[in-house]
């Protein structure tokens, strides 16, 4: 990359090539739609029933809970029941009454899912195929899911890693979509 390109981009101009803009989301690992946009490209633009309002919205904080709290949330208990004392909290600025976070447990999201990492869920917002959902497994006798791609093939749902060293599984009667994926926050 010249040096007049990058003089450029640091007095605020954005590079009108995509390579460019590749070659940058390459050096800093991060996602070229995040880089661009701020947001990724998965991300569904806000619907009708999400009660956004026009303008920014405020921040509040949301907890990010364990899959033991996860499970509350898929029983339908009160929010607050769950919530232990000294709860981990992230600030966002997404709609939804029953938003949370949730760190990701592994690897099996690798590349655009790293571990550690918050993803930001809603539990009220129907999930469609492409969609990344978080999803419980409820025979399990230790409290136990995962982050997956919702595919749609026929009228059977698939959950796809997007780490080729995993599989590729059904979605079984004893599994439970949890919510969408709305926002990944990166650990930059």
């Amino acid at each position: 990359m010249s040096k007049s390109t990058i003089q450029s981009i640091l007095r605020g101009r954005d590079p009108e090539s995509l390579g460019i803009w590749k070659k940058l989301a390459r050096y800093f690992h991060v996602d070229m739609e995040l880089l661009r946009f701020g947001h990724f490209a998965f991300i569904h633009p806000p619907m009708k029933d999400e009660g956004r309002a026009n303008g920014p919205q405020p921040y509040r904080k949301v907890p990010i809970l364990s899959w033991t709290q996860v499970r509350h949330v898929v029983e339908g208990h009160d929010s607050k029941f769950f919530l232990a004392a000294g709860q981990g909290m992230v600030e966002t600025e997404l709609t939804g009454a029953r938003v949370f976070a949730m760190h990701v447990e592994d690897d099996s999201m690798e590349p655009l899912f790293h571990v550690k990492e918050i993803i930001f869920v809603n539990p009220d917002l129907r999930p469609q195929s492409g969609d990344y959902v978080v999803v419980l497994d409820q025979m399990a006798e230790a409290d136990h899911g995962c982050l997956r791609q919702l595919k749609r093939i026929q009228k059977q749902y698939i959950l796809q890693p997007l780490n080729l060293q995993y599989q590729d599984v059904n979605l079984a009667s004893h599994q439970k979509i949890v919510g969408r994926v709305v926002r990944l926050r990166m650990n930059l």
